[in-house]
């Protein structure tokens, strides 16, 4: 038997998001279909899709969507994208404050570990199952180990991410396996490939622009740091 699901507490926009996908849920069947019966029909993992119903954080709009379609709704219809804008921006609101002090250097008297000790803090949920935040990395190790961190909290497997990955329309082929875990190793000084990236952040069901604004702000100071400017260059 399945446990319950932890109770929603909080009254914000992502909370009600998630209440109104358990109640889909709950009325999808008798008995309600399980996370891992829906994550056949939504082709996304059950971590993932019991994530979208669990109100710690906005899931995309492509998780969202294929959760209510394999539920029996219809994405498009209202209350759902009413719903996912105004969680969606409740979420951004609140990815903003770790923005603020992230490339562009530490706060007035704070070292760049207390600004980044601080986000984590602010960012930490309460049953440690939220969404890794991108804007919590500064550096290429830190990018990679969220990333990792990424790939763990959405349960899909690197064979998973491997497999989504192609052959596509064009007959391209798959991203070598090596390749998905050697992204993946913070040990690494340099930045992953950006399609790798997408690759990986697309099969995991998060944000894709998160992630990539990140990588190009991360990228851009590393290679700022070791290639400056010639002199009299307006930057």
């Amino acid at each position: 038997m399945a446990r319950p699901e932890k109770p929603i507490t909080g009254d914000g926009s992502v909370e009600k998001l998630a209440r109104e996908l358990r109640r889909l849920r709950a009325l999808a069947g008798s008995p309600a279909p399980t996370y891992a019966q829906l994550a056949k029909a939504a082709h996304h993992s059950r971590s993932v899709l019991a994530d979208a119903a669990a109100g710690h954080c906005c899931p995309t709009w492509e998780v969202t969507s294929d959760f209510i379609t394999a539920c029996g709704g219809v994405p498009d219809q209202e209350p759902w994208p009413t719903l996912w804008n105004e969680a969606h921006a409740a979420a951004g609101r609140t990815r903003d404050t770790s923005r603020q002090n992230h490339v562009e250097g530490p706060a007035a008297g704070k070292s760049q570990n207390e600004v980044r000790q601080a986000a984590a803090a602010r960012s930490k949920p309460a049953q440690g199952s939220a969404q890794p935040d991108p804007w919590l990395a500064s550096t290429p190790q830190e990018y990679r180990y969220q990333l990792h961190l990424l790939q763990v909290w959405s349960g899909a497997s690197l064979q998973t991410i491997c497999y989504s990955t192609g052959p596509d329309e064009w007959d391209i082929s798959r991203i070598p396996y090596s390749t998905l875990h050697d992204a993946l190793n913070h040990k690494r000084l340099r930045m992953p490939s950006l399609y790798v990236v997408r690759a990986i952040v697309t099969a995991c069901g998060a944000d894709v622009n998160e992630w990539v604004d990140v990588w190009r702000a991360i990228n851009m100071k590393e290679f700022t740091r070791s290639n400056p400017p010639p002199a009299g260059l307006k930057t």
